[in-house]
């Protein structure tokens, strides 16, 4: 993996490709920021592997919102929110929402 600092913006970026079992390629690109995540997955050198990964979150210490996305077919979305009440005794309550495109199903997902 390689990790670029960038000391002016308080962000790293790391770049990463592994081979897995299945002898697909993954290229992975991770930008970490103060306050903000994107993650962006790419799979080659396989062409029945078209799934790319893309999520990203936005946030302070108390409130974080993230979007992701499997897009194959740009069937997947997940929407997520996640609230910190009191980060000493760690209580948090966070809700997901997924919706399926070609099945038309929709989930959410409440917890805390």
């Amino acid at each position: 993996m390689a990790v670029l600092n960038n000391p002016r913006m308080e962000q790293n970026i790391a770049i990463h490709g592994e081979c897995c079992h299945t002898e697909i390629a993954t290229y992975r690109l991770l930008s970490f920021h103060e306050y903000a995540t994107l993650a962006m997955s790419l799979p080659l050198m396989d062409d029945s592997a078209t799934e790319t990964e893309l999520s990203t979150t936005l946030g302070t210490p108390r409130v974080a919102f993230g979007l992701g996305t499997k897009v194959d077919k740009a069937d997947l979305l997940r929407a997520s929110y996640v609230h910190y009440f009191d980060h000493e005794k760690k209580v948090a309550a966070a809700a997901v929402i997924c919706r399926k495109f070609s099945t038309k199903e929709d989930s959410l997902i409440v917890g805390g």
